[in-house]
């Protein structure tokens, strides 16, 4: 640092002391002046003096302790110091909010200021940005068009005082001189005069003030909707502008630092707002403080993706995080929201390159505790709520409020989940759990229940079912012909379930009827000639099937397992492959006729259309991704489907359920062509789905009370996520709070690095959660069925559930989480050294399925190797010091929009 001047010096000591709190116990005060430094001692000490200052600067060209002198580097000017003794009166440090106090202190707001300190009692939202032009006044008329047509929607009336406090280039201002009716002929600047020179003792007080306020800004009231406005304009008189009387930072000097936030609750109260907007002065601006640094008020800081407008809302971000920071542990609930304004379409990389930057502002190191490595919550949610408005060519040059409101169009969309946990009507959902309990420990109950018959779906014998994508497919594509289909699904993504639950129909047009009734005329036998080993041929679907269909009763499934896996163990090229499961298919269906030959002979034979079913691929090809016999195999398998498209009206079907990864190492070549071919059959769980799922097990379980019209199946994300509010609430906390959005938090936790979600983990979740909340639903909890301790403890069961079922189906997964007994620590991210001594080969399959995830974008980070939450927790891994900002952003990359 350069010491330019005494002030340079003054600072110096500041940043030392914490903002002059901690001054050693002999130096009770300090004067500073362009030439001296006063230090006020009781009892003169010039050794400790001197130790203080030698502290403060330790090298010895700036400060020498033998003429007890500081030098400028400007012509080496010297600062005496000198000392006065006989003062008891310690420094009095009162903190206010001012920058200049953020930036001096290492931890602004301490609990016993907090404590000390009203809370307003309105809702007030204010809008700042490190630099002008970025949208931010837009983006406040977007806000309060978005709460205008929340509240019309609910037949609810509101009224918002909305305050102009950039007073040296104002916005709104403007706009309201320029609408019909005009602007209230006060204002902002006049106010900051009239409460800083009001007087308790005389009829000039703070009452009278606030008072003639209110009558003046209430005689120009505008409506939208349901919206009554009222302004404070930044000014009466454009002249005000050039001479500022009293500014914010004048009011915060008070005896009460937030004295003028609480004037503006006042006139609030006076004109009967339920919210208040402010409109903040741009950059780093004492004008802002007393309103940017209040923790009570929720602050938006808005930018764009220039880099001066990231770096100068980096700056700040940073040094917000010492609000009421207590042992180096920050304090989320006191940061501001961010909105990222202008931003192009399809510009997601330089948006999530900003949210990590900003992640690191939030947790770099100085501000990580190590106490707090192993907590979950930091990895599944934004640390702060992220917003983005999309750039719009039609909001260039806007001179209204209507102008806003009739263009911003989705703009004004990202704010409604902020008003839903304030506005949103909530009769339906506020005794979901009576005062006793009982009822919804009964449904708790239900819930669990009916999840642990569903964990393992595909042995249970219950009738319902959710109506996937992968079902409405078939009727809506193949109501005229057999389905020809290879259905690929990630683990645990349901394919022996589906599989399943068409053998259990028996025919083809049985099963369409249940999903479409009526659409499909043509009928098949289902012929499940390859099943997964978790299925026994006790099974009572697989006994019914043999009752309806005497082909397949006589058809040795066993015997034909045998002969696969015998033909496994010898090595074969693909053309082998293709012949072999040409002959195997001829055999079981032909039952063994020697003078079938080929797909085209057997069609012919077929009486009755038959449709294959195969599934349990896994069992008997484990090692896929390294044996070349088993990729060839699987190779020559999914060219069946096109062998049998050749022939004209078909009689034979054909349904191969498929694990995705295998696909990769069977198919090297056009494996996304082909992937792309039967996209609209996959298994695949993303956010939607994933909610149709919750809402279907919920419902069907009799834990929520079941709509007549509403169809799980074919609902949206906005009326799902309603839907299951009664569930599990809107946010892990109360609905108004700063905690995570639940249904982000779970989806989050229970995804991989690919953003790939296992049915199972959803069914087994719910359960664990279920369970979880027998003992822990509180009064407190009333308008939900599942607390947020409950959903926060499922995951560990999950995770430990998903490892144990991994370990046994995964050799190389297995032998990996042996090894890992031998390690001194699991943190993450790990280096390769961490991984199987046969890494390559290693690596990929874990890589596939989806425990592993290696971040590319630096490979000469040795630590650059991830697990995602549904694997850490179970496999005991815990969080290397600084990998927060890393692992959010590795996970907006896997999940993209769904988790901001």
């Amino acid at each position: 640092m350069k010491f330019l001047s005494w002030l340079d010096v003054k600072d110096n000591i500041r940043k030392e002391t914490d903002n002059f709190r901690h001054l050693p116990d002999g130096i009770i005060n300090l004067h500073f002046y362009p030439d001296e430094i006063v230090v006020e001692q009781k009892d003169e000490d010039k050794n400790l003096l001197k130790e203080a200052f030698k502290t403060w600067f330790p090298n010895p060209d700036v400060y020498d302790p033998v003429k007890n002198q500081i030098y400028l580097d400007i012509a080496r000017f010297p600062i005496i110091i000198t000392c006065e003794t006989g003062s008891n009166d310690r420094m009095n440090f009162l903190e206010r909010p001012r920058f200049d106090n953020l930036y001096f202190s290492r931890t602004f707001l301490s609990n016993e200021t907090l404590n000390n300190m009203s809370e307003p009692e309105h809702k007030i939202i204010a809008f700042h940005s490190f630099k002008g032009g970025v949208g931010r006044t837009l983006l406040l008329a977007a806000m309060i068009k978005s709460l205008s047509e929340i509240v019309k929607e609910q037949g609810k009336e509101k009224r918002i005082l909305v305050i102009d406090g950039d007073i040296e280039a104002p916005g709104v201002t403007f706009w309201e001189k320029n609408r019909i009716g005009g602007a209230a002929d006060i204002g902002f600047t006049q106010f900051l005069n009239a409460i800083q020179y009001a007087n308790s003792d005389s009829d000039y007080n703070l009452d009278a003030v606030i008072d003639y306020f209110a009558q003046e800004i209430r005689r120009y009231e505008q409506v939208v909707d349901s919206i009554k406005i009222y302004v404070l304009p930044a000014f009466n008189d454009p002249l005000d502008l050039f001479q500022i009387n009293v500014r914010p930072e004048h009011v915060s000097q008070d005896d009460n630092p937030w004295k003028l936030r609480d004037c503006v609750d006042r006139l609030a109260t006076r004109i009967n707002a339920d919210y208040v907007f402010i409109d903040l002065r741009a950059g780093i601006s004492e004008l802002s403080a007393p309103f940017l640094l209040d923790p009570y008020i929720d602050r938006f800081l808005v930018t764009t993706l220039s880099e001066q407008s990231l770096y100068g809302t980096e700056l700040i971000l940073r040094e917000m995080t010492k609000i009421n920071k207590i042992e180096n542990k920050v304090n989320k609930n006191f940061l501001p929201e961010v909105i990222f304004s202008m931003v192009p379409e399809h510009d997601e990389k330089r948006l999530l390159d900003a949210q990590t930057r900003f992640d690191q502002a939030i947790f770099g190191p100085e501000n990580e505790n190590v106490q707090e490595m192993d907590s979950d919550e930091e990895l599944l949610s934004d640390p702060i709520p992220i917003r983005v408005a999309h750039f719009k060519s039609e909001l260039l040059g806007i001179r209204s409020w209507e102008d806003v409101w009739e263009n911003a169009g989705s703009i004004i969309d990202i704010f409604n989940n902020y008003f839903s946990g304030l506005e949103e009507l909530r009769d339906d959902i506020e005794s979901i759990i009576p005062d006793e309990d009982e009822d919804g420990v009964n449904r708790l109950k239900k819930l669990k229940t009916f999840c642990s018959e569903y964990v393992f779906a595909e042995t249970t014998t219950k009738d319902s079912f959710l109506k996937t994508g992968f079902f409405k497919e078939f009727p809506r594509q193949n109501f005229n012909s057999l389905p020809l289909v290879v259905s690929l699904g990630a683990k645990g993504s349901g394919k022996t379930f589906h599989f399943m639950r068409m053998t259990g129909f028996k025919t083809y047009q049985s099963f369409c009827d249940k999903i479409e009734p009526g659409k499909v005329k043509i009928d098949a036998d289902f012929f499940p000639i390859l099943r997964s080993s978790e299925i026994f041929g006790e099974s009572e679907v697989i006994q019914q099937l043999k009752l309806h269909q005497p082909l397949f009763d006589r058809f040795d499934h066993d015997a034909f397992k045998i002969q696969i896996e015998k033909f496994r163990d010898e090595n074969h090229s693909e053309s082998d492959w293709k012949d072999f499961w040409e002959n195997m298919i001829i055999q079981a269906i032909s039952e063994n006729n020697l003078d079938i030959k080929n797909y085209r002979q057997l069609d012919t034979l077929v009486n009755k259309p038959i449709i294959l079913l195969m599934d349990g691929l896994e069992n008997l090809f484990p090692d896929i991704h390294s044996d070349i016999n088993q990729q060839n195999a699987i190779s020559a398998l999914l060219d069946i489907p096109g062998r049998l498209s050749e022939i004209r009206d078909r009689h034979i079907g054909l349904v191969i359920f498929l694990r995705k990864d295998y696909l990769g190492s069977a198919k090297k070549q056009n494996s996304g062509q082909f992937e792309k071919k039967y996209e609209n059959y996959k298994l695949l769980w993303d956010k939607t789905a994933f909610l149709r799922l919750v809402y279907w097990l919920a419902t069907t379980s009799g834990a929520l009370e079941k709509d007549i019209k509403a169809d799980p199946s074919s609902m949206n994300k906005e009326p799902l996520s309603q839907k299951l509010r009664p569930l599990w609430g809107l946010k892990l906390g109360n609905d108004n709070s700063r905690e995570a959005n639940t249904i982000n938090w779970v989806y989050g936790a229970l995804s991989d690095f690919k953003g790939y979600l296992q049915a199972r983990d959803v069914v087994r979740f719910l359960e664990e959660a279920a369970n979880a909340s027998d003992t822990h639903t509180t009064s407190q909890w009333k308008d939900r069925l599942i607390p947020p301790t409950a959903i926060r403890r499922a995951m560990e069961g999950c995770s430990l559930e998903r490892v144990k079922e991994l370990k046994q189906e995964s050799k190389i997964f297995k032998k990996w989480v042996d090894s890992l007994q031998a390690a001194d620590e699991l943190v993450m991210p790990f280096s390769k050294s961490l991984l199987p001594d046969d890494s390559s080969s290693s690596l990929l399959e874990l890589k596939k399925l989806g425990v592993v995830y290696e971040d590319i974008s630096d490979t000469t980070e040795e630590f650059r190797f991830y697990i995602p939450e549904i694997y850490r927790l179970g496999l005991g891994f815990k969080f290397k010091t600084g990998a927060r900002p890393k692992v959010l952003s590795l996970k907006r990359k896997a999940i993209g929009k769904d988790f901001m």
